[in-house]
């Protein structure tokens, strides 16, 4: 009567010290129903315990779940105003258009039936891919993600990229539930950018928040803006783009000063990966600095210990897209389900019938919201030969070769006339273009110093 309802307590205790709320066997919901033992003291005890875990449960909902566990298990500096000096990657995941949805969703009830789904999902999915929601944004809604903090992960580059198409594929999958429901259709704007911050618990004693310091920050936030002006979903910088491994496809597409920055930024579109292969880091090890410049590394303040999120070998295995997709779809639905959510779910833990094993996402150019977009094959030779072709265009843009870079994004345009991204460079290369084909606008020592920077004045 004493000693068995005192053990499993004590195994609960143990997994709740690592959120771990499962409840193999209805034990923890036969004690939220009053079903405890019927010695006082231990009844007591039953209840106190039931009380904690709810408030640590409902506590990991607004707090990083890593800040919690470390709290629960005892670090000091998780309860304190600390910073240190980390190498992170930063994900800006925002809805598109935002402003529209409270005018296409009037009811209160929609309106959170879509962005619960957003949420759910696309949290779902940074957390296959070791990456840890710093903060739900609301205006946009959307998700402030970071990588390597407060734990180090190892290729957290090549995960927040993964982690991005994964969050684009799901995009178009709620989009199809959404459209079933008469709901609205949603786009996804995603920046991602690698670089130093200062990492930690900011505030004062009295309140205070896990959080990241710096210009990464602020660069992070400007790319996902920039994805309107291209008209793509993903665009990370060069930063992130260095240590990608090959499976990955991606495509330089311009060189931009943003507000606030002094230094010009090289961006790239991420379209695809290859699923199946192991990816080879070029720079991203399971330590503090995680890939970070060499010449950077001793400059590194000390960083609490942490536990790796990934493994010390350089082939990572990344969890393809379609599972990923699969994985968070069927259990923010199973959430639903448990929270006794009154609306019609769609999604049954299954994907499409057409969809091919395998595959990955399309690039930004192509429809986001008809099932077949949602099939997306994998990585394309036509793929890899379009990206080619617009990085030629770019640099004959770059070296002040107008005609060239006009000629090939012409015709790129006549393979997709959707595609912003070679739009816009023809228009900018045509403005330098005289009827004769001569360079006009720029002066001899203008052009001879040109780079193709674009300045954006905006956010």
């Amino acid at each position: 009567l004493v000693t068995r309802p005192l053990q499993r307590l004590r195994d609960k205790l143990l997994k709740m010290a690592d959120l771990d709320f499962q409840d193999e066997g209805g034990y923890l919901a036969r004690l939220q129903r009053g079903e405890t033992s019927q010695i006082r003291d231990v009844a007591k005890l039953q209840r106190a315990f039931i009380s904690l875990k709810n408030g640590t449960e409902a506590f990991s909902r607004f707090v990083p779940e890593t800040v919690v566990r470390n709290i629960v298990q005892g670090d000091q500096r998780a309860t304190k105003l600390n910073v240190s000096r980390r190498y992170v990657t930063i994900m800006f995941s925002k809805i598109h258009d935002a402003s529209r949805l409270s005018e296409l969703l009037p009811q209160p009830k929609d309106f959170l039936h879509v962005l619960k789904r957003y949420f759910s999902v696309m949290t779902r999915i940074v957390e296959i891919y070791d990456g840890v929601v710093g903060e739900i944004m609301t205006e946009p809604p959307g998700l402030l993600v970071f990588w390597n903090t407060p734990l180090t992960v190892q290729d957290h580059e090549a995960k927040a990229c993964a982690a991005a198409l994964a969050q684009k594929h799901a995009m178009c999958m709620l989009n199809q539930e959404f459209a079933q429901d008469g709901l609205p259709q949603l786009g996804i704007h995603i920046g991602i950018h690698t670089g130093f911050v200062r990492s930690g618990n900011l505030g004062c004693e009295k309140k205070m928040k896990f959080g990241c310091l710096g210009d990464p920050m602020n660069l992070a936030s400007r790319l996902s803006g920039l994805c309107k002006m291209y008209g793509v979903s993903v665009l990370v910088s060069a930063a992130t783009h260095s240590p990608l491994p090959e499976p990955f496809l991606s495509r330089k597409l311009d060189l931009v000063k943003v507000k606030g920055r002094l230094e010009p930024t090289e961006i790239y579109e991420v379209i695809g990966r290859e699923q199946g292969r192991a990816a080879s880091c070029r720079g991203s090890h399971g330590d503090i600095e995680s890939g970070c410049p060499e010449e950077e590394k001793a400059d590194l303040e000390e960083a609490p210990p942490a536990e790796a999120a990934g493994g010390s070998d350089m082939q990572v295995q990344l969890t393809s897209t379609t599972d990923a997709v699969a994985m968070a779809l069927a259990l923010s639905h199973s959430e639903a389900e448990r929270a006794g959510a009154g609306r019609r779910q769609l999604f049954q833990g299954r994907l499409p019938a057409e969809r091919a094993p395998g595959c990955s996402l399309s690039a930004g150019a192509w429809p986001l919201v008809s099932s077949s977009s949602c099939a997306c094959p994998s990585v394309t030779h036509a793929q890899r030969s379009y990206a080619a072709r617009y990085e030629a265009a770019l640099d004959a843009f770059q070296r002040g070769c107008f005609g060239e870079a006009r000629g090939i994004t012409m015709e790129l345009l006549k393979e997709r006339p959707q595609d912003f991204a070679a739009a816009a460079l023809s228009k900018r290369a045509g403005q330098h273009l005289g009827p004769d084909g001569s360079v006009v606008g720029l002066t001899e020592e203008e052009l001879r110093t040109w780079t193709g920077v674009l300045n954006m004045v905006g956010k």
